[in-house]
């Protein structure tokens, strides 16, 4: 009576084991789906960050970054601003205005007198200051998503 008390004890303990196993197994074919779309989950959103973090590449390319300028008199790259090309970045920098931050200061009717007077005709401005405010405070992203709205700087 003992060996069958004994033989049933541990027939249902390895039953108990084998039957919890039993709900936490899955199919090889249903894992390895499940493996493959936290997988590309993971890859979403490495590359979701990786655009959220993107500086843009004029100013890669001029040299601009987090360097400390090598003069007293810095003037950053204009021409990242959406509609602003080197002609109009020259004509800003011959007026005074060297940086993001002098460009967000000025009014959208003293941006058109200037190009005026360097015989430049571009049809809107007004976007320039808010575009040159993104960049002076250096969010990079923000002024990606707002030239991704403009065309031709409107």
């Amino acid at each position: 009576m003992t060996t069958s008390f004994a033989h049933h004890f541990t027939s249902t303990l390895l039953d108990t084991a084998l039957a919890s196993q039993a709900v936490y197994t899955l199919p090889f074919g249903t894992a390895l789906l499940l493996f493959a779309v936290l997988l590309l989950l993971l890859v979403i959103a490495l590359v979701w960050n990786a655009k959220a973090y993107q500086v843009p590449d004029s100013l890669i390319a001029h040299g601009h970054g987090n360097d400390l300028p090598s003069s007293p008199q810095r003037s950053d790259d204009l021409t990242v601003i959406e509609g602003i090309g080197p002609k109009t970045a020259a004509a800003f920098q011959a007026s005074g205005i060297l940086t993001y931050q002098d460009l967000a200061d000025f009014e959208v009717e003293k941006l058109r007198a200037i190009l005026a007077q360097a015989n430049l005709r571009l049809g809107s401005v007004e976007t320039w200051p808010e575009q040159a405010q993104l960049a002076a405070n250096g969010d990079w992203h923000g002024l990606q998503q707002l030239q991704d709205e403009l065309k031709a700087g409107r």
